[in-house]
């Protein structure tokens, strides 16, 4: 891991990671994501793609097809 085409994973993106796997194979939810990464200074929810920007990341530095996507829900691996 991490040294795909991106490079080596940021702590932000490894907490993600970290959060996806303790949960798998269920969904992680977008807020409880969030939450983790940016804690109470999290971005507004609604009208912000920051975190589907940081997962197009994650998945471009991993296998693209190891985190899907779970409509209206989060991410699962």
């Amino acid at each position: 891991m991490g040294e795909g085409r991106g490079g080596g994973v940021t702590a932000k993106e490894f907490d993600r990671l970290a959060r996806l796997l303790r949960r798998a194979p269920a969904a992680c939810s977008r807020t409880e994501l969030r939450a983790g990464a940016w804690g109470t200074k999290c971005p507004a929810e609604s009208g912000s793609n920051l975190l589907e920007v940081h997962m197009s990341r994650l998945r471009s530095k991993l296998a693209p097809t190891e985190i899907v996507t779970v409509r209206n829900v989060g991410y699962r691996l």
